[in-house]
């Protein structure tokens, strides 16, 4: 029997509910099934989800803004420190690590353990840094301290034994960023099929309640923030606000939220409703809120990120609307498969014109959200894609 333990590493995990902490928590319960899995991760002792997962807990932050900058870099430092602490203490020579790119400084911390451990480092790559920092605007190539970073976290996936990505474009990324390409390998997000299914427009509470039932409605939901090009989607959704058939619906919280309420005051838009973050129990609800589940990210974002929730799009049977760069892993998704449009990032006026084309061709909408189903089932289930996790981790 091999006496060496499997570490999985993540800031988030259950009950975090987020979307790094849905995926994780789903991987940790696959690997479970086979054997012993010990997890490492922020929050509160609660009661083990299986005899088999053994999870150690460092406390939270909880006095720091995760969306204001400086508290959110400050937050991240101290929860990296207690992560090393934490896996110094515990982890053993030749134990196997697997890793999420968040706490990011605790990718570099890890790779330097493992020099002194001799631990075989798995890392799932769900953000790319620190380019990532470059295309949210929070930092650019000329300053010094990019460069240290830059070089720092190259180093760190280099020490990586395998590094699986969420997207053909994140895979080329981290390909450029090391030494042995063979090591980068592909794994998508996966669709909670079982859980989330299309249900009807004309019973959904949520409209219902907003009184937006009759309208076309373009849903957003998740993270609002640097990255999800809010500004272009602001001038989209003021370009249409004439238009009284169409109903923009957004769903979720971040750094950008009071900024977009400024200017639906400002502009006095009518044609947008904006509702915080909703439980997992209510997910196949607002899920099924929408005709079209939008998705955006800023432009030149090649491999840095790819947005988890097309994939529960998908699961409720609802057509991508991609406003992002053509050769990002959504985007090909989108036209491989037929279950959407993409339109160019930096054309505001065309995605409000691609939105009235769709809501035109209620046709297309429908053999479009039967086919995004029939993928989500079909290609990216939960089953399929943590066997993919499973297998990947357990191999040499």
């Amino acid at each position: 029997m091999n006496k060496n333990k499997l570490w999985i590493v993540s800031e988030f995990y259950y009950p975090n509910e987020n979307s790094t902490g849905y995926i994780i928590t789903n991987i940790v319960d696959k690997l479970a099934l086979y054997s012993h899995i010990n997890v490492i991760t922020v929050g509160d002792t609660i009661k083990e989800r299986s005899n088999n997962i053994y999870t150690i807990r460092i406390k939270e932050v909880e006095s720091l803004d995760k969306n204001k900058l400086i508290q959110r870099i400050i937050k991240q430092l101290i929860i990296s420190v207690r992560f090393l602490f934490s896996i110094l203490k515990n982890v053993k020579k030749n134990d196997t690590v697997v890793t999420v790119t968040n706490p990011a400084l605790n990718l570099i911390f890890l790779s330097v353990i493992k020099k002194i451990k001799k631990i075989k480092l798995i890392i799932i790559v769900h953000d790319v840094f620190p380019e990532n920092l470059i295309v949210s605007g929070i930092s650019n190539e000329s300053k010094l301290v990019y460069k240290i970073a830059k070089r720092l976290f190259n180093y760190s996936y280099n020490k990586g034994d395998k590094l699986i990505t969420l997207g053909r474009d994140m895979q080329k990324q981290i390909q450029n960023k090391v030494y042995n390409k063979d090591k980068v390998i592909c794994i998508q997000n996966f669709a909670d099929t079982n859980n989330i299914f299309p249900s009807q427009k004309e019973k959904n509470n949520i409209l219902i309640e907003n009184k937006i039932v009759n309208k076309f409605i373009v849903l957003f939901t998740g993270n609002i923030g640097r990255m999800q090009n809010i500004d272009s989607l602001l001038e989209t959704i003021c370009i249409l606000n004439n238009d009284d058939d169409i109903h923009f619906l957004f769903i979720g919280e971040g750094a950008f939220v009071e900024k977009m309420k400024s200017y639906i005051n400002e502009n006095s838009l009518s044609n947008i409703t904006m509702l915080p973050n909703m439980s997992r129990e209510k997910e196949n609800e607002f899920l099924n809120a929408g005709d079209v589940g939008l998705v955006s990210l800023v432009p030149n974002v090649m491999g840095t990120g790819v947005p988890s929730k097309t994939y529960s799009y998908m699961a409720a049977g609802k057509p991508i609307l991609a406003f992002l760069d053509e050769d990002s892993e959504i985007a090909l998704m989108t036209k491989e498969e037929n279950i959407g449009w993409v339109v160019n990032p930096n054309n505001p006026i065309e995605l409000a014109e691609k939105i009235i084309e769709i809501k035109n061709n209620k046709d297309e909408v429908i053999i479009k959200s039967k086919k995004s189903r029939e993928v989500a089932v079909e290609k990216y289930s939960l089953d399929i894609i943590t066997e993919k996790y499973s297998i990947a981790i357990k191999s040499k």
